[in-house]
Formats: C-alpha cells, structure tokens, sequence
C-alpha cells in the first residue's frame, strides 16, 4: 500500500509544504513552555522511567509512551555521542542537544509535527479510494493547509496524534465499505483503539465502522443488512479496539481501581464530568454555533462552507453512500461535542480529516462541473485565502513570543532586590526565572509603597480596568505589543517608594 506513494510526487509536494509549515515554529517560545498542556504529557512521559504507571488517567497513555519510547532511543543516543567525544563538537551546533528538559520537549513537539504531517497520507488514501486521485490529493492539501492544524502541530499535545489515528481508522472503514473482509474492520478497529487510546474522545469516531458496514449493506442485492458474518465482524471490530486501548493505555486494566475515579483529574471518568453537560435544546443550538462560527474560525470559513456545501449535496442533490460515510462520523461527533457545557476547538480536531475529504470532494466537483480551462482557479482561489492564514500563523510561531521579549528585557534590567508584580498566570514560567526576588501575583490591591521594582501587566484578563488603574502614577518603561507576535500585550511600569514616606 505505502510502497505506490513514491510515485505520486504531488502527494511528496503536499507532504514537504505541511511538514515545512509546521516544523517552522517546532521551538516556539524556548526556552520557555507556556502551553499549560505540553508539561502534563512531556513530564508524564519522563517518569515513565521511574514507574511505567502514570498513575492519571486524565488522558489515556499511549502518546506518552510514544514519547518515552523517542525520548529513551534520544538518551541512548547522545549517551553514543559522549563515548565517542562528541559533545564538545556538536554543542557549539546543537546546544539544545544537551538541554535537559527543554530538548525533550523539543523531541515531542518534532513527534507531533511528523504525525500532523503524515495524516495526509491515510487522507490521500481515503479520498482515492473512495472518489479519485484527484480528490485525495485536493483533500491532503486542504488538512496540510488548515490553520488549526498548522498551529497545534508543532506542540507536545494529544490532539493531532489523535486525528493521526482516526484517520488511518477511517482509511480502512472505506475498505470495509467497499469490500466485505474481515480483515478491514480489524485494522479499523485497532486505529480506532490507538485513537482512544490517546484522547478518550477518539473512541467517538468509531461510529464510523457500523456506519461504513451498514451503507454497504443497505439495499445491496448480495448481502442482508445485517447477518452473522456482519455481526462477527462488527463484534470481532469492537473487541479490538478494546485490545487498541488497552495496549496503550494497560493500566486502565492494572490500575482498574484509579482509572474508573469521577472525584479527580486522576479518573478517566473525570473527564466525562468534568466538561458538563447542556440540555437537548441548548445541544442543538451549539451544534450550529460549532459549524458556523467556533470551528470556521479555526478551520477556515471557506472550508467549512464547503463542507457544509457537502451536507446540501448529500441532502438535496444526490444521496450518495460515498459522502454520507464522510458525513455520519463527522456531524456525530459535531453534535456530541456540542453537548458539553465547556467546549474548546481542540475537540474538534478528530474531525479534520473528514472535513479536508468533504472539501476535497466538492473542489474536484467544480473543477469537473467548469470544462473551461478556467476550472484550475478554483482549487487556487479556495486554496489560496487558508494558505495564508497558515503562513500568518506560522509567522507568529517563528517570532519571539511577548513574554519572550519581556523577559529579555527583565534579564537586562531587574537587580536582584527588586520586587516584581504581575497579573497572570500566563506570565508564571517567565517570573519562575526570577525565584531571587520578591515575585507577587496580583497587581489590584498589592502595596507597592516600599521598596522598589517593576509591574509586569499582561493585556489579556478580565480585571484589567482595576489593574490599569492601579498603576496611575507610575513611569512606563516598557511595551511590547501583540501586533505579530503571540502572548500578551505586555506593559512594564517601574515603582521606587520609601516606606518611610
């Protein structure tokens, strides 16, 4: 199967141009982490070392034993370098090699980009078999190009690999459509177990291997609807998924006792509770807020208007089985998502893949609509305005974070004795390089009648009326804005009182 790809050299294109936009912003924010989320997986996979229990199961276990298994061949690796008297050499080249634990963060990150990135290949495959080449190429395009996907690649999370998976998952459902082997809904089974097994909510989309059996069989003249090979199949489909998320996440069996808490983020049950539920009516509501507003944003609103032209094509002009087995995986987890009381763009991140084949149908649907030789602008015309939201967001991730800028600024010109207060959170690794000094968070109401130091304001809370307002009376000495840049919009305002006056 993989061995045909070196012949596609459009597909190599696509690859290169994804890998490249997402490669580029692997060190964003160095030396500094400030996405709360990468500690939880790098830190994780770290002590695996230690004890191969994480001992939470806030999210299942297989990315982080991924990332153990990269960071231990890394160790044994540069343990090689050492023997043969490399280090001094390299290090002059490579300083991030010996920087522990940021290069293992860097190592996760670069696991992230190569999965994000190799999710168009099962995409390809996907769009192929089930319409054409061209559609799978329009469709390995239109994932490698999608902004969120682009931003969250280079970042030691659990989202992409998940999509990576589901969409292999979904690669073999259209075999299971399209041929009656067991073997297919095995395979489908075990990615949608790896899926599971590295976001809970992967486990979702794997509606889409009863929906891919169930379009096969539904009038078709040689098969019933639903038989013994058909029951075989789906239940054989489903203990193998279980086998998938249990390889990766085994301890959800050793450590059955903690896995099944709903009191703590330690419980994968947590999780279920822990992102609350709405009301049918409200669920309907949000369901349509998802596609319209809160996932156009950040997959793009000419994308999601193609998948949404897909859904009126599917509807009004030609029911295909082809586009429903596209539309029943990615509307159900839309709908589910929904259903929660907190929802965050990264549930959706599952539903790229499909969304990229649902546009990649329609684009090649115009082109074969249009005879003219007119018809190569529209892949260009639609292609061209998420492409440059891409390189937009690329762009923020190679520049210097504000907070990077900030503490530049701090390094040169902080003594000591100097105090410091700040008014978020987003600012605590950059304040944690500061432990010498007196550090305080929360600018309304701290005193700075004695000593002297600096204010260290972040654009980006709710109280930020009262925290301008406390600094009435002090110099500025600093800004940096977020004009091109990610982080906060920084002010720094330097106090000196005598207690005594």
């Amino acid at each position: 199967m993989l061995r045909k790809l070196k012949f596609d050299k459009i597909l190599l294109i696509i690859l290169l141009v994804g890998f490249g936009l997402r490669v580029a912003g692997v060190e964003h924010g160095f030396p500094f982490i400030f996405h709360p989320d990468e500690p939880a997986v790098v830190r994780s996979a770290i002590g695996l070392r230690f004890d191969p229990n994480p001992a939470h199961f806030d999210w299942p276990h297989l990315h982080l034993y991924l990332n153990y298994f990269l960071h231990f061949l890394y160790i044994k690796f540069r343990i090689r370098l050492q023997v043969f008297g490399l280090q001094e050499s390299l290090s002059a080249y490579f300083p991030l090699m010996w920087r522990d634990p940021l290069i293992f963060y860097f190592l996760s990150r670069l696991l992230n980009v190569f999965m994000g990135t190799l999710t168009a290949i099962p995409v390809y495959l996907a769009g192929k078999k089930l319409f054409n080449r061209s559609v799978g190429l329009a469709a390995a395009f239109a994932l490698m190009i999608t902004p969120f996907h682009v931003q969250t690649s280079p970042f030691a999370l659990i989202d992409i690999p998940t999509a990576f998976w589901v969409a292999w998952a979904f690669y073999f459902s259209i075999k299971i459509f399209q041929e009656k082997d067991l073997k297919n809904y095995l395979w489908a089974g075990l990615f949608i177990g790896f899926a599971a097994s590295t976001k809970y909510n992967g486990g979702l989309m794997a509606a889409m291997i009863p929906a891919a059996h169930f379009l096969r069989t539904w009038k078709s003249p040689n098969e019933k609807l639903l038989d013994w090979h058909g029951v075989k199949a789906l239940v054989l489909s489903g203990l193998v998924a279980g086998l998938g998320f249990i390889l990766g996440t085994p301890y959800s069996v050793l450590d059955f006792d903690t896995f099944i808490r709903t009191d703590g983020p330690k419980g994968a049950l947590w999780q279920f509770t822990n992102v609350g539920k709405v009301g049918f009516g409200q669920q309907i509501v949000q369901f349509f807020q998802a596609l319209t507003s809160e996932f156009a944003r950040d997959f793009g609103y000419i994308f999601i208007l193609l998948y949404m032209l897909t859904i009126f094509y599917a509807i009004f002009v030609k029911r295909t089985k082809e586009i429903w087995l596209i539309l029943i995986p990615s509307l159900f987890l839309f709908f589910y998502i929904s259903g929660f009381d907190k929802t965050r763009a990264h549930y959706y991140t599952s539903a790229y893949p499909f969304v990229a084949l649902a546009c990649g149908f329609v684009i090649v649907h115009l082109m074969e609509m249009i005879k003219s030789k007119w018809r190569y602008l529209i892949p260009i015309l639609l292609f061209l305005v998420p492409l440059w939201i891409s390189i937009q967001t690329v762009l923020l991730l190679v520049r210097k974070d504000t907070r990077e800028i900030t503490y530049e600024w701090m390094l040169e010109n902080v003594n000591p004795n100097d105090r410091i207060v700040y008014n978020t959170s987003s600012f605590l690794p950059v304040m944690e390089k500061f432990s010498r000094n007196e550090v305080e968070k929360g600018v309304v109401g701290a005193d700075l009648s004695f000593g002297k130091g600096y204010v260290v304001l972040g654009l980006d809370t709710g109280e930020i009326g009262k925290e301008l307002a406390a600094t009435e009376g002090l110099d500025q000495v600093f800004e940096v804005s977020t004009q091109g840049r990610r982080g906060p919009y920084v002010f720094i305002y330097v106090f000196e009182q005598n207690q005594e006056n």
